[in-house]
């Protein structure tokens, strides 16, 4: 409990503030006994906030309750929260049981490794967790930086541990889109599969669209007259679970796509099929919104889905690697950006808030074109040797 004294040393006579902190005793001398006061009083309240006096704010408890304020207090996207606790959660199996007052920078650098080499600690040994990828560690240790700010701002703490932490290197590639030979083999596979899949296969091509905007799609956003498609909502996952969630990734998300007289068509027999179906299935099933590729009775289609389905026409089209739905959006972006030159039309396009991503990650130069250049070249300086 923190109090104030009179003392006197070789430099005269003060007034002393006193307070105890991690099971020590901490002193401050003032001038006058007002500073001494008001002084002891503020240490005294961050003592009890921090609840170090006895040591019982642990890191855990107060990353898990980071993460509840969060989701109660603001308006951060259900995919957002799920993300903060499952990274905050790798970061409780290391450092839950250090007392925050005494959490450091090599702790956190410790607790890093650990997750880069065999992805924490675990309650069940074996099978030990696999270890993480080095984008997902930096990740973890991002939102960490988050939740320790906080705890500094809140007076917790006296600084952020995690600012000096040493942080893995993840290198940025550009992801793979597939050549035209690839989409012309996938889009045999998925023609193969059903009109369903072969209309899902096309649009992500020529639209570009997130796997979460394409579950999200209803035929109420699309207007067949003009041939143009709106993103409204979107499906994501959480804890395994198909979840509907108005608006997109970012404002810039929300637009209206152009698309192909031959993609309307294949929209308006998707339209004929889902009536049918719904018709077949009775009342029970959903149709606000009447979504155009939709799960069971109508309701959403789970990600996880899309993505299963997605692979398997990769699979039989001989192709390996990226990821199989986001791979389409990379070969929209760059086929656009091949046809137009105009980075801005291929940001809008795709919904991206800035066009640094689009140039940074989803446009990648057709190599038909490259030898189009080569070509090129090579006719100029060949006529320049005929000339001279």
């Amino acid at each position: 409990m923190a109090n104030v004294r009179k003392v006197t040393t070789k430099s005269g006579t003060h007034w002393q503030a006193r307070w105890r902190e991690q099971d020590r005793s901490c002193a401050k001398n003032f001038s006058s006994h007002r500073e001494a006061r008001d002084h002891a009083n503020k240490m005294e309240q961050l003592v009890e906030r921090r609840g170090i006096g006895g040591g019982k704010l642990t890191t855990g408890t107060f990353l898990t309750h980071f993460v509840d304020e969060l989701e109660t207090n603001t308006h951060r996207s259900p995919v957002t929260i799920a993300v903060y606790r499952h990274r905050l959660g790798l970061a409780v199996r290391e450092l839950g049981e250090i007392p925050l007052a005494r959490l450091t920078t090599a702790h956190i650098n410790r607790a890093l490794s650990a997750l880069l080499r065999q992805g924490g600690r675990t309650l069940h040994t074996p099978p030990r967790p696999r270890p993480l990828s080095r984008k997902t560690v930096r990740h973890a240790h991002r939102i960490l930086a988050v939740a320790l700010k906080r705890a500094v701002k809140q007076h917790l703490i006296p600084s952020n541990p995690a600012t000096d932490a040493t942080v893995p290197e993840v290198t940025q590639t550009k992801a793979k889109g597939f050549s035209t030979e690839q989409v012309n083999a996938l889009l045999a596979a998925a023609e193969a599969k059903g009109a369903e899949t072969y209309t899902q296969a096309v649009l992500l091509l020529t639209t570009g669209v997130r796997r979460s905007e394409n579950l999200g799609l209803a035929f109420g956003d699309i207007d067949f007259e003009a041939g143009t498609l709106t993103v409204r909502r979107t499906v994501v996952e959480i804890n395994g679970q198909p979840v509907e969630r108005e608006g997109g990734k970012s404002e810039a998300a929300l637009r209206t796509i152009a698309i192909p007289p031959a993609v309307v068509a294949l929209l308006q027999a998707q339209k004929t099929r889902i009536l049918e179906r719904a018709l077949a299935w009775g009342p029970t099933y959903q149709r606000d919104p009447l979504y155009v590729f939709p799960g069971p009775g109508g309701k959403a289609l789970p990600p996880k889905f899309l993505t299963q389905r997605m692979r398997e026409l990769m699979q039989a089209a001989g192709i390996s690697g990226g990821a199989p739905v986001h791979r389409w959006r990379h070969t929209s972006g760059s086929v656009l950006y091949d046809l137009t030159g105009n980075i801005k039309v291929v940001q809008r396009r795709l919904g991206h808030a800035s066009h640094h991503t689009t140039m940074g990650l989803y446009v990648h130069p057709a190599e038909e074109r490259d030898r189009e250049a080569s070509d090129h070249f090579e006719r100029i300086l060949t006529e320049t040797k005929t000339r001279t």
